[in-house]
C-alpha cells in the first residue's frame, strides 16, 4: 500500500517522501516513489527536515527488507551527499496547449501535420470514449502492444480500476481511432488540475502504416485545449530512444530531464534485470498466445 514518511514540527509536515513497496515474482522486493508513475518527486529542501524525510526513507529500506529505495522526480539537491546515486536520466516532453487550434497546428512539424492528413484520408475517425466496454477493446490493443515490445501487459484490473476511480470523476478520458467500425488505436489521458497527462497509447500493429498514432495525439492536444488544460505531459522517454524522442519532439514539445535517484548506490533492482531471464521473457511474449499474456500479466 502506499505512505508517505513525514517530518513534522509541531504537528505540521516541513517534507514528505512517498513510497510504495513492489514485491512480485517479477522483481525484487523494493520500495519505489510510486509504481506506474514517471514522476513522483519528494517534497523535500535541502534544510535538517528534507534531511531528516531522506535518511528515515532510507531506514525503511531495511525495516521493510527491501533491496533498494527508487525515488522518482527532479529536485533532490542533497541526494548524493546522502548516499543516493542520480543513476537513470529520462527526458519529459511537455506541449503548451492553446485555446486556438491554428496556433497549435502552426507549431508542429510538417511531416506531423502530413501524418494527420493522411491518416484522415485514410478514413480514420476517433471519439471519445467513457464506457468500459471501450476500455476493454483499449485493453486488447495494450496487449498487443506490450507483445510487440517483448513485454508483459499490466493487469487488466488496473484499467478497470483506472475506469472506476479515474473515468467516472471526470479525471479520465479515452481516445479511440477507428477504421471501417473497428478500434485500432488508442489514447488513454489522466488530467491533473489543468495539466493532461498522454499516459498510455495501445495500437494495432496491423494498421500502424495508416497512422492512427499521429491522428490520436493532434486529438488529444485539441481534447486538452478544449478541456482548458494549459499543458499535455507525452511522459518519459528514455536518452537512448531517439526514434521516441523525435516523435515528441515533432509536435512542438519541450524537452526536460527527469533525474531517479537509486539508494544503495547504483541498486537499481527492478524487472528480470538479468540478461537471459530478461531476453527469454521477451522471447516467450512475442510468441505466447493472448490470453497467456493477459493471464501472467494479471
Amino acid at each position: 500500500c502506499p505512505q508517505g514518511l513525514c517530518a513534522r514540527c509541531a504537528g505540521d509536515i516541513r517534507a514528505a517522501v512517498p513510497m510504495m513497496l513492489i514485491d512480485s515474482w517479477l522483481t525484487s522486493r523494493r520500495l519505489v516513489g510510486l509504481p506506474f508513475s514517471d514522476m513522483c518527486q519528494p517534497l523535500v529542501s535541502d534544510d535538517a527536515y528534507g534531511l531528516l524525510a531522506l535518511t528515515g526513507a532510507q531506514d525503511q529500506v531495511n525495516k521493510m527488507s527491501a533491496a533498494s529505495l527508487e525515488l522518482r522526480g527532479p529536485g533532490i539537491g542533497n541526494a548524493k551527499d546522502l548516499g543516493f546515486s542520480n543513476g537513470t536520466n529520462f527526458l519529459r516532453h511537455i506541449i503548451d496547449l492553446d485555446a486556438v487550434a491554428d496556433a497549435m497546428e502552426a507549431r508542429l512539424h510538417q511531416s506531423a501535420r502530413r501524418a494527420i492528413r493522411k491518416a484522415e484520408r485514410e478514413g480514420l475517425t476517433v471519439r471519445l470514449a467513457a464506457d468500459i466496454d471501450s476500455m476493454h477493446a483499449f485493453y486488447r490493443l495494450m496487449v498487443l502492444t506490450r507483445r510487440k515490445h517483448g513485454l508483459l501487459p499490466q493487469p487488466k484490473g488496473f484499467f478497470q480500476n483506472l475506469h472506476r476511480h479515474m473515468f467516472q470523476s471526470g479525471a479520465g478520458y479515452l481516445l479511440l481511432a477507428e477504421y471501417e467500425g473497428r478500434p485500432i488505436a488508442g489514447d488513454l489521458l489522466l488530467r491533473f488540475r489543468d495539466e493532461l497527462v498522454y499516459k498510455f497509447n495501445a495500437s494495432d500493429p496491423d494498421f500502424l502504416h495508416l497512422r492512427p498514432n499521429n491522428l490520436l495525439l493532434w486529438n488529444a492536444m485539441l481534447t486538452g485545449a478544449a478541456l482548458g488544460c494549459r499543458t499535455l505531459d507525452l511522459g518519459r522517454c528514455d536518452e537512448e530512444n531517439e526514434g521516441l524522442r523525435r516523435f515528441k519532439l515533432l509536435w512542438g514539445s519541450r524537452e526536460e530531464t527527469l533525474s531517479y535517484y537509486y539508494y544503495p548506490q547504483n541498486n537499481r533492482s527492478g524487472l528480470l534485470t538479468g540478461g537471459i531471464a530478461r531476453d527469454s521473457l521477451a522471447l516467450f511474449v512475442k510468441y505466447a498466445p493472448l490470453a497467456a499474456l493477459r493471464g501472467m500479466g494479471s
